[in-house]
């Protein structure tokens, strides 16, 4: 027979699982993005052309 710790281990478990293989790289992947939006990156490269592009037609 399970207990309610059991249960409690289990969705700590479950938890820790989903934040291991979901929340965590999530998370890694969006400030590596931000970093490189801001580090003239070749997508701000483009644009800012595309700016410069529409700015001036």
């Amino acid at each position: 027979m399970t207990t309610i710790s059991t249960w409690r281990a289990l969705r700590s478990l479950r938890r820790a699982a989903w934040f291991s293989l979901v929340t965590a790289p999530a998370i890694a992947l969006f400030t590596t993005f931000v970093l490189f939006s801001f580090n003239h990156s070749l997508a701000g490269t483009f644009l800012d052309e595309a700016r410069n592009l529409v700015k001036a037609g």
